[in-house]
């Protein structure tokens, strides 16, 4: 019989191994990349391979850029480099699966260090959620990247490791612009701490915002990027919440509909619910970390009914906090239900397992289908009509066709 560390070493390569057989399946069913993104950060990655660090960046006339190079995914760029030697677009089909796949990763080792049982079962009810985990990681962008790094933070906030904090919160600055996204998971474990222990944690609060301004510091493209991540985080999202005219946002920062969050998270807001009211009705207090779970879900829950821009994070976080809520009130659970644990079990099992086929399906089809980049003519043909230096204002494609017919 095997030993309990060689039965989680299998358990662990044959979880792994499957998510990776099966992002690559979705991933690799058609030819082209999933949305508009993944072009420009393949593009930039190139960029960076031929030219080095850019000084400048004149594709842009009318954009941040044009005063100076803010690439607020730089590392991000540097690390797809070695993806894109011989095919930039299959090189980053090929870059997501390897970003995705450490993100599980991630999220199993979490779910580990944190004494979860079961974490195959807590894995299928991340993959339940549908297109709100297949399809935006399929999607060849930093975002991925993002929310293993909030997973990373997580963790050495609430384990109270102010330098694994720091390193982290500097790390993610120069990977995608939610670096400041460490600030307010250590808020929430210090709050927590006080309330239950009436303990002032303030190492990881600090080691967040440390980090934070050494990621902007060391940044190359610093201080150009401050404007950025100012414009990014806080002006955009503003404008688009309040409906500002005249200004044209990303489909992804409008709010989603209330139905397709609850399709896409039922299962977790079933477990995330239930535990909590079985922790009431049994008198079973929430550990901290779980609490703190509690407020960073949440907090993601609310933003991604405002933008849909947050739902890589609501997701992993909603399970996150069903499977510490779970762990939490196990054993009072099962003492009560008794042999009707099992077959609760067995019910969430089978409709995570149904909803992972449909989402996994649905997605496959999805990328299958996905054309060629819309602006591809456009881009062909202003290489052949334009000279190195040229300013070109572009328009909306339909008009570009319409002005540029008959070789005018």
């Amino acid at each position: 019989m095997k030993n309990p560390f060689e039965k989680r070493t299998l358990l662990r390569a044959s979880l792994l191994s499957g998510t990776f057989l099966l992002l690559v399946w979705v991933q690799f069913s058609g030819p082209y990349l999933a949305g508009e993104d993944p072009y420009y950060h393949a593009a930039m990655s190139s960029l960076y391979a031929r030219e080095g660090l850019l000084s400048s960046f004149p594709w842009t006339q009318f954009s941040l850029q044009k005063d100076g190079v803010n690439d607020r995914h730089f590392l991000y760029h540097i690390a797809m480099i070695p993806f894109l030697w011989k095919n930039p677009i299959q090189g980053a089909k090929a870059y997501c699966v390897v970003t995705a796949v450490s993100c599980v990763v991630v999220f199993l080792l979490l779910l580990e260090s944190l004494n979860v049982e079961k974490t195959w079962f807590w894995l299928l009810v991340l993959f339940s959620a549908g297109p709100f985990f297949w399809y935006r990681f399929s999607v060849a962008r930093p975002q991925i990247v993002a929310v293993t790094l909030a997973l990373l933070c997580f963790r050495t906030v609430c384990a109270e490791k102010p330098l694994g904090t720091f390193l982290v919160s500097a790390v993610s600055f120069l990977f995608y612009s939610s670096a400041h996204l460490a600030v307010p998971i250590a808020l929430f474990y210090g709050l927590v701490a006080f309330l239950k222990e009436k303990r002032f944690v303030w190492r990881p609060l600090f080691a967040a915002s440390l980090g934070l301004a050494a990621g902007l510091v060391v940044h190359p493209h610093f201080p150009s990027i401050v404007r950025t991540w100012l414009v990014q985080n806080f002006s955009v999202l503003y404008h688009s919440l309040a409906g500002t005219k005249g200004l044209n946002f990303g489909a992804e920062l409008g709010p989603p509909s209330a139905d397709a969050v609850l399709k896409a998270l039922a299962i977790p807001l079933f477990i995330c619910t239930g535990t909590v009211f079985w922790s009431a009705l049994a008198g079973r207090a929430l550990e901290k970390v779980t609490l703190t779970a509690f407020l960073c879900a949440s907090s993601f829950l609310a933003l991604t009914l405002f933008s849909k821009r947050f739902v890589e994070y609501a997701a992993p976080f909603l399970v996150l906090l069903g499977a510490l809520g779970f762990r939490d009130v196990r054993r009072s659970f099962e003492e009560r239900m008794g042999k009707a644990t099992r077959f609760v079990f067995f019910l969430l099992t089978f409709a995570a397992a149904a909803l992972s086929v449909r989402g996994i399906r649905e997605t496959r089809e999805v990328i299958a289908g996905t054309g060629g980049p819309r602006l591809k003519p456009a881009a062909l043909w202003l290489l052949s009509h334009s000279k190195k230096g040229d300013i070109v204002f572009t328009c909306d494609w339909d008009d570009f066709r319409i002005s540029r017919s008959g070789g005018q």
